[in-house]
């Protein structure tokens, strides 16, 4: 039998000090090595996904990624496009002008650019926590001047917890809840998707592409934008430093990001000694 098995990245995947621990690394390995397939899946841009990628040097000849919390994914071997689901240039100038009337920084990413408007972001360090994740810099741009058929994978506010709670709450938030995918990916990050686009829905569609039916797919997450995923996967799996809605969306609890709990859950299904 072959599985598909996806992992979210921070909180899940790596440790508190972001690294993979090697017991994890030789599970994922073992798995691939029995003809499983690993997909990370993540809110990272694709090259932000590449150290960890590299890092685990798995064996199977596809790589394939969920990048952007699903609005892409694809084979990072062959650069194959499987799903890709996109916000227009109108869609970003409208999120750029209810961020800023909500008090919060913006940034909007296509597959080339993460882009700020200075007047917004400077000295906002959540600004800085997003790029030292992803390892990518930021373009600053007239958020006004940005043409309609641009597109872009998402648009995310940066911004203090209490401020985004607050948003939230709005009316005005509600309504666009209806219109897109809107997920809390980190308590200083909202993010607005496509309404196509999600981990869940991604997870489901590669799965399609590489013939494994869903009761073989596996899912690992922590937070909030990992729930359809985990509701998704045939096992859904939350990490013991996971919210609440995530442990609700999960068939059982492993242990923490800082104590293998993904190669503990392994254990627990068998497929790992």
């Amino acid at each position: 039998m072959r599985r598909l098995i996806a992992l979210d990245l921070d909180g899940t995947l790596l440790t508190s000090s972001r690294t993979i621990s090697p017991e994890t690394a030789e599970a994922l390995r073992f798995r691939e090595e029995q003809g499983d397939t690993v997909v990370l899946a993540t809110g990272r841009p694709v090259e932000g996904i590449r150290p960890q990628i590299d890092f685990l040097d798995l064996p199977g000849e596809i790589r394939p990624v969920i990048a952007f919390n699903g609005a892409l994914t694809k084979d990072f071997a062959s650069g194959r496009v499987i799903s890709r689901e996109t916000l227009t240039g109108k869609d970003a100038r409208e999120l750029y002008d209810i961020g800023v009337k909500a008090g919060s920084g913006i940034h909007a990413f296509s597959l080339r650019r993460n882009l700020i408007e200075p007047s917004w972001n400077e000295g906002n360090p959540y600004t800085g926590i997003e790029m030292s994740y992803n390892r990518i810099s930021a373009e600053a741009a007239d958020f006004h001047k940005i043409p309609d058929d641009e597109e872009f994978m998402k648009v995310m506010f940066a911004a203090k917890p209490e401020i985004l709670d607050a948003f939230v709450k709005t009316p005005e938030a509600k309504e666009l809840m209806g219109r897109f995918t809107v997920l809390r990916s980190m308590p200083f990050f909202l993010e607005f998707l496509n309404p196509r686009g999600s981990k869940g829905q991604s997870l489901m569609l590669l799965a399609d592409d590489l013939g494994i039916p869903r009761e073989d797919t596996i899912a690992f997450g922590d937070a909030g934008n990992d729930t359809d995923m985990l509701e998704a996967a045939g096992t859904g799996i939350a990490m013991a430093n996971g919210t609440d809605d995530a442990k609700a969306a999960a068939d059982f609890v492993t242990l923490d990001n800082d104590h293998d709990g993904i190669p503990a859950a392994l254990r627990k299904l068998n497929l790992w000694n």
